[in-house]
């Protein structure tokens, strides 16, 4: 089973990697969100019964009437429940497989009215560089599904936040690019590397994003931290356009730095 999973790691984190031809058609309907009830066990502690906390993630469904989704999203389960993008009733759903080294799970859902409508999605080859990718899921904070595009930036060997398994990955410029579009307009600042490595593993994990920005003549590196790679992108992006600014309006008379006269 892992060999298996180990060849659909289009699925990276909590989103769904598509090529433009499946983009077109109507994905959406085969889009889940998955709610996890969860209690991590204390191995120094096992006696004590931790409190039931609660996460949630993304999926997709895939023939066999299966859903798709991340080992880091059902991890330490014990209730799950999905719900396809645009409906309501969310249905119970079963963790079948799960293979935390590389980071993927298969959950089957027992109600089959639950997939009705829906179209499998198919499993396809591996991205290649400046592939062009639309992104589909939902990101922590919002119910409403989100769709990003982007190109493939990167296609290598990384250590997975979940497991630090040293197994292949695709990383793609989608989070970054939401944030460039929303200053584009406003200042002309160029993404010139973007690189994502594990800080820790397990249930907990930290994801840590180093992004190199540049406006003009000036470079600028940042990090950002978060258990989300949404989160620590964007966190990366803001701490880079910070920099560059400051030096930029110190330069030009314009920061606090330096007084017009």
């Amino acid at each position: 089973m892992k060999t298996y999973l180990r060849t659909v790691l289009m699925i990276v984190l909590v989103c769904i990697l598509v090529k433009p031809s499946y983009a077109q058609q109507n994905l959406s309907k085969a889009i889940v969100k998955i709610y996890t009830v969860y209690t991590e066990y204390d191995y120094d502690m096992p006696w004590q019964i931790s409190k039931q906390q609660g996460r949630s993630g993304s999926g997709c469904i895939i023939s066999g009437k299966r859903i798709l989704t991340n080992a880091h999203v059902i991890a330490d389960q014990r209730f799950v429940q999905v719900k396809r993008a645009g409906e309501v009733k969310k249905y119970v759903a079963e963790v079948e497989f799960v293979a935390h080294d590389c980071d993927l799970a298969v959950l089957k859902v027992s109600d089959d009215a639950f997939f009705n409508g829906a179209e499998p999605i198919a499993i396809g080859n591996l991205s290649k560089m400046q592939d062009k990718v639309a992104v589909y899921g939902f990101p922590e904070g919002g119910d409403e599904l989100s769709i990003t595009e982007g190109v493939v930036s990167r296609v290598e060997y990384q250590h997975y936040a979940h497991s630090a398994a040293y197994l292949l990955a695709c990383q793609i410029d989608a989070a970054i690019n939401a944030v460039k579009t929303a200053i584009s307009s406003v200042e002309p600042i160029h993404l010139e590397d973007y690189h994502v490595k594990s800080v820790t593993g397990g249930t907990d994990a930290m994801v840590e994003v180093v992004v190199r920005l540049r406006k003009g003549d000036r470079t600028a590196s940042a990090m950002g931290v978060r258990e989300d790679i949404v989160k620590a992108s964007v966190e990366a992006v803001i701490s880079g356009m910070n920099v560059l600014m400051a030096d930029y309006n110190n330069k030009t008379g314009r920061g606090r730095g330096k007084r017009e006269k």
